[in-house]
């Protein structure tokens, strides 16, 4: 996209000094279309309790610290305003990573970089795109030997990604860790090329954090999020505290926990009619 100053006014500058003038908006215009970070939430309808990416958005809302555009792929729901709205239907005889792979390749043929994030994934304090850049790092995998593997789909997922993330000599730390994802798409496409994700055998946070690994300096331990797996988790911590991420599963979603996330987040945002 570029920009021609010919205000008749100004036709008493130099040439070189248009130039540089439109040069100077040219950059400026770049700069304030890629201010805006692109959210991208996979949504499914008839999940339980559907109404918690109504307050995902409002977490976002209050406390994403950067102008940022919100894209749902998957089913919208009719409150919905103010999104991008991709239309994908799952193929609910296939597991949740096939769906969501074939959802995260969309998402990177349509935005040269985006945040990957869930409908029961809330930010509970100010958070930058700092944050969610960081590489947050789950756990090194060459720790267990074959027999400590564990078993179920999740399982076969993440051992069959880290076999593939040896064969590959890449170091094999586990990503997933169920927060807001980076991704450049440009890299997330290579990660495609080298690993099973689009059809669910290989899970893309892994493999993609390894294929760029950031040198484990870098690594983040501190996952600096609360969660609630088992219907006891509330009542131990019915206190947020400093957290800045919240997370909870279908279990963990307990009727004490949506009365606390409706109350903390109560203020409608403009994703809502």
């Amino acid at each position: 996209m570029e920009t021609m100053i010919s205000v008749h006014c100004l036709s008493f500058f130099p040439n070189n000094l248009i130039l540089l003038i439109n040069r100077y908006l040219n950059n400026l215009i770049l700069i304030l279309l890629n201010a805006m970070v692109d959210i991208v939430i996979p949504f499914v309808k008839g999940r339980y309790w559907d109404e918690k990416i109504r307050y995902v958005l409002r977490s976002f809302q209050q406390n994403f610290n950067e102008d940022f555009s919100v894209c749902i792929i998957g089913y919208l729901p009719e409150w919905c305003r103010n999104v991008t709205h991709i239309p994908f239907d799952d193929d609910i005889t296939r597991h949740t990573e096939f769906n969501l792979g074939k959802k995260l390749k969309i998402a990177l043929e349509r935005f040269p970089e985006f945040i990957w994030t869930y409908d029961d994934i809330y930010l509970l304090r100010p958070v930058t795109l700092n944050d969610i850049v960081a590489p947050r790092v789950n756990e090194y995998l060459g720790l267990y030997t074959k027999e400590q593997r564990g078993q179920g789909s999740h399982y076969d997922q993440l051992w069959s990604t880290y076999d593939r993330c040896l064969e590959l000599g890449l170091p094999g730390f586990s990503f997933q860790m169920h927060l807001p994802y980076y991704f450049e798409s440009a890299k997330l496409a290579r990660a495609f090329e080298l690993f099973k994700i689009e059809s669910g055998e290989h899970l893309a946070q892994t493999a993609y954090f390894n294929l760029f690994f950031p040198g484990e300096d870098k690594l983040i331990w501190d996952h600096n999020k609360v969660t609630f797996y088992h219907r006891e988790d509330f009542a131990n911590q019915p206190d947020f505290g400093m957290a800045k991420f919240l997370n909870h599963n279908d279990v963990g979603l307990t009727t004490r926990l949506k009365k606390k996330i409706k109350k903390t987040f109560p203020e409608k945002s403009k994703f809502e009619r």
